[in-house]
């Protein structure tokens, strides 16, 4: 199983949101109480591991006994460049993107 990813950075981000920059701004309220309730679950996460195995285990249908034996990731609550640099650089290297870019032109002010 071990670490694919690893393979590309030892650090990335793997998951995320997205909209455009218009939409964010028309919906400006909408997008605070997402973020909001985004980080309080992360906090509630990070806070404590083994319940956020039972409450994935209730929403997935996976068994608690397999839970057991998976490591959760914590989760962050902004998006780094750095984390998101390696994708940037993967993607140049092969062909998916037509030039790199900094990543502060794809994070909104919001995520920041």
């Amino acid at each position: 199983m071990g670490h694919p990813l690893g393979g590309i950075a030892p650090r990335l981000l793997i998951a995320s949101y997205f909209s455009s920059e218009a939409w964010i701004q028309k919906n400006g309220d909408a997008v605070k109480a997402f973020v909001t309730a985004l980080n309080r679950g992360i906090d509630a996460h990070n806070a404590n591991p083994e319940e956020a195995k039972a409450t994935i285990a209730k929403n997935t249908g996976l068994k608690p006994e397999f839970l057991k034996l998976v490591e959760l990731p914590a989760f962050e609550k902004k998006i780094l460049e750095s984390d998101l640099q390696p994708w940037v650089d993967v993607s140049f290297q092969y062909k998916l993107i037509a030039r790199k870019f900094p990543p502060r032109e794809v994070i909104s002010k919001v995520a920041l």
